[in-house]
């Protein structure tokens, strides 16, 4: 049925997302460059902060949270500019 369908979509992009989430915090934690992320991808804070803020499973908000923590502290004023 498309019940079934619209669950096993929803359930492949909720593991995708986690996925996305871990391999993200793998190459920061082994590479070291903590903070060159979100330098890099200007709009990577907004979307780990919107995974956060809109996402209804738990695994996807707390693999947002330990990102946050991996990648580390944005100082505000940076960020500000980064987005510039």
């Amino acid at each position: 049925s498309s019940n079934t369908l619209y669950n096993d979509m929803n359930t492949a992009l909720i593991a995708k997302k986690c996925v996305t989430l871990q391999t993200l915090g793998h190459i920061v934690e082994s590479t070291g460059l903590v903070i060159q992320p979100y330098l890099a991808y200007k709009k990577l804070l907004k979307i780990i902060l919107n995974s956060l803020k809109s996402d209804q499973h738990v695994t996807i908000r707390r693999e947002a949270i330990q990102i946050l923590g991996i990648i580390g502290a944005l100082d505000p004023q940076i960020h500000r500019q980064n987005l510039k």
